[in-house]
């Protein structure tokens, strides 16, 4: 990831997605009714309540991020500001649009050409996908597709189509980031995930998750490039910052010596090789060598296409099998982002990258093909990105979008500084800005501002690997104390949550918890899960209080005794000195006003605390600007990092998987394929890893568990995580934007997944031509 992705009002991103922390503001409001605070109906003259049907005007909408996209290939995409291009040049087999009375939502089929038809009967008891033999519904549906769907240059859009992206996003020769979207999201693919992993090597690693398997050292297999080693992380990884801990006493390059296989085997000298390395990184233990360690237990079977459960029925109709029921709403909602990638162009780009096959489609205007109502024009990287109406779009003559989509073209150029954005939205060449906590004395009373609720959380994320800790400190600076569990807890404790919600936000909230009050458990009902009473257990636990109308977070007495038995547990155990100063580099995207205040509210918070503690002035956050901290993060070459996620709203249990999957998670030196958390489930004690317990409440045996019993599995991991003071939660997130005087929204009451109606419903007071006269008049300085 590269940047923060502004807010704009498009139909909801439904994945979980990561976003950096540059968005500054917050808490849920809206408007008190549906009109736009300007009347419309006194046209005149170059004001902005003209209304305008010229037929033949242009109305461009003027967007601002602060990063451009690394990929837009729907099989790759990794970030917020990767799905940019996509929110316009792509659409699902159903779409979520604002209902006619502007306060509900709709689904409504697009590529699809009518609802889905349940047709469990006919696969129930069907060998090649699993289906049980008493199924009756839930796990296979038949969709007929559109046929005037095309590509940007009128190629039709068939079930050939769907097949061919498919088979490409789950190929084992890619292996695309996204594949798991389809056997792991929220909806599984029957047979998807062994399509993907097939002809892979099985090893299985030494650590079993409560300790070391009986395996003779003659049948281990050891790596550095693919292993997760008792640091945290791969070698690979560390090698680079992290030389010296990879030389043996003669001077030898440990590294060099084992990086040119994925796996070597275990011999007498590479075990010896293995315990140098480890001991650099702090960990003595004379087994230490077996975290490299894995068994190979041969190579996945081949698997045949014929046995996923993505099917051809019709030269216009698919038919989705599932490996675990879905309801109607869950497979729609799924299925409102489908992965299509244009065949000529996916090939022509294909290019083999060691023994994987990689492709650069979507990474440039002629490597990508759009079939949404928008198509890609003009792509520089860093400076703007173009797109204009799709003529062949089907929406245009359906007779189905009547009044929707005026915007003939989008422009959106990439400015890092906010500061700069506003004085161009000022001018009139942007149309929707964000602000932050400076701006809200001079515009907190505009009729122009919109606040937007957000699915994000952004946390304080904290390395909490000892021995990667230790490898980063040089002669009296210590960072390994925050590896001590209390010293994190104070940490938490410290930070003053509504006082950096008020101070450093333009309207975020005081974040308590890992989810906020934008995930639906229910979405028929549309019942949050903060509401329940399992998810205000987990929080009345974690703060020690009977209710939570009454958490605040912030206990500065408590953290001071915190910070002190930390310092005196790390002085006993010889981890820091008394003349050790301890210095957190605390990784940013950039330096800028708002980033920089953050951090120095958190340190004066550290500060306050620490008085009359044995760390009273001796603990400073250094900021460091970092446009890849959270790859950084990911290595552990960091202390802190603001981190943030987000997404998927109607799924929280789906949610776990940023902290309960190895990859996706940021929280160093924490293992959740090997942390256990027992759980009480139904009057029985259970102990699962929490990637088993996330698994098991997605894809296993909680799945279709009772609704109890899912909130309590749910609150506990979020329970079991809050308690590794790893990641406290800071603020929930509430975008606060201006929109020009230029653009109207449909609505101005949120209304979830389709926020104010998005791109659909913007409607324009002025052409770009009037607009331009307009903001001259104005002398390019328009008043808010």
């Amino acid at each position: 990831m590269k940047n923060t992705k502004f807010s704009k009002v498009l139909r909801a991103t439904l994945g979980l997605i990561l976003v950096f922390s540059l968005m500054i503001s917050s808490v849920a409001c809206g408007k008190d009714d549906n009109t736009d605070p300007k009347d419309n109906s006194q046209p005149a003259d170059n004001s902005d309540n003209k209304q305008v049907t010229d037929t033949e005007a242009t109305y461009t909408f003027n967007e601002v991020v602060a990063g451009s996209p690394d990929t837009w290939n729907p099989h790759e995409w990794e970030t917020h500001d990767d799905s940019y291009i996509m929110d316009y040049t792509t659409m699902g087999l159903y779409d979520f649009a604002l209902a006619e009375d502007k306060e509900s939502y709709v689904i409504v089929p697009e590529m699809a050409a009518a609802e889905p038809v349940d047709v469990t009967s006919e696969y129930a008891g069907d060998e090649r996908f699993g289906v049980p033999a008493d199924a009756t519904e839930g796990y296979a549906y038949k969709v007929p597709l559109n046929q005037e769907a095309c590509w940007e240059n009128g190629t039709k859009i068939n079930a050939d189509t769907y097949i061919y992206s498919m088979q490409q996003i789950l190929s084992y020769q890619m292996k695309n980031y996204r594949a798991n979207d389809e056997y792991a999201g929220n909806i599984a693919v029957a047979n998807a995930e062994k399509y993907y992993k097939q002809q892979s090597a099985i090893y299985t690693d030494i650590y079993d998750g409560e300790g070391y398997r009986d395996v003779a050292d003659s049948d281990m297999k050891f790596s550095f490039v693919n292993s997760v080693v008792f640091f945290g992380d791969s070698a690979k990884d560390y090698y680079s910052a992290n030389v010296d801990c990879f030389t043996d006493a003669d001077g030898n390059d440990i590294y060099e010596k084992y990086s040119k296989e994925a796996y070597y085997d275990l011999t007498d000298e590479a075990k010896a090789d293995l315990l140098v390395v480890a001991l650099a990184f702090g960990d003595d233990n004379p087994e230490a060598y077996k975290e490299f360690c894995f068994t190979y237990d041969g190579m996945s079977p081949e698997f045949s296409w014929d046995n996923v459960g993505y099917i051809k029925t019709g030269e216009y109709e698919l038919t989705v099998v599932l490996g675990r029921p879905a309801t109607p709403f869950y497979f729609k909602y799924a299925e409102s982002s489908i992965p299509l990638v244009y065949e000529e162009l996916y090939e022509e780009n294909k290019k083999e990258t060691g023994d994987i096959i990689k492709t650069s489609y979507g990474t440039s205007v002629d490597k990508y093909m759009s079939y949404g109502p928008y198509k890609l024009t003009e792509f520089q990287d860093g400076k703007v990105i173009k797109m204009t109406k799709n003529d062949n779009w089907y929406g245009y003559n359906d007779g189905k979008h009547e009044g929707q989509y005026q915007t003939t073209d989008i422009v959106c150029q990439i400015v890092v500084e906010q500061a700069t954005q506003l004085q161009l939205f000022l001018q009139g060449r942007v149309d929707v800005v964000d602000l932050v906590s400076t701006d809200m004395d001079k515009y907190r009373t505009s009729d122009y501002v919109v606040y937007t609720p957000q699915t994000y959380t952004s946390k304080v994320t904290m390395n909490s690997s000892k021995a990667a800790l230790k490898s980063r400190e040089t002669e009296g600076i210590n960072k390994s104390i925050q590896s001590y569990i209390d010293f994190r807890h104070a940490m938490s404790l410290c930070f003053d949550r509504e006082g950096f919600a008020s101070q450093c936000t333009a309207t975020h909230s005081p974040g308590f918890g890992i989810i906020n009050a934008m995930y639906i458990y229910d979405p028929d009902a549309g019942i949050p899960y903060r509401s329940s009473t399992q998810a205000q257990e987990t929080l009345c636990t974690l703060y020690g209080v009977d209710n939570v109308d009454d958490i605040t977070g912030y206990d500065k007495d408590k953290a001071a005794e915190l910070f002190t038995s930390a310092y005196n547990d790390a002085l006993a155990a010889g981890d820091i000195k008394e003349t050790d100063k301890v210095e957190l580099e605390f990784l940013v995207y950039n330096t800028d006003e708002a980033l920089t205040k953050m951090v120095i509210f958190l340190q004066n918070c550290i500060d306050a605390a620490t008085v009359d503690t044995p760390l009273e002035n001796r603990v400073s956050l250094v900021t460091t600007p970092d446009q890849d901290y959270y790859d950084h993060a990911q290595t552990g070459m960091f202390e802190m990092i603001f981190s943030t996620w987000g997404g998927n709203p109607m799924n929280p249990f789906n949610m776990m998987e940023c902290y309960c999957v190895g990859d996706k998670l940021f929280e160093y030196g924490f293992k959740p394929e090997k942390e256990t958390l027992t759980i009480n489930v139904n009057g029985e004690e259970v102990t699962k890893t929490f990637f088993d317990w996330f698994k098991a409440l997605n894809e296993g045996e909680y799945l279709q568990a009772d609704m109890d019993t899912r909130l309590e599995i749910l609150a506990k991991m979020e329970l079991g995580l809050l308690e590794t003071y790893n990641c406290p939660p800071l603020y929930y997130r509430t975008t606060t934007t201006m929109r020009s005087q230029k653009i109207n929204y449909a609505t101005y009451n949120y209304v979830n997944l389709v926020a104010f109606g998005g791109i659909r419903g913007i409607s324009y007071n002025y052409t770009d031509k009037e607009w331009d006269a307009y903001c001259k008049e104005n002398n390019n300085q328009l008043q808010y």
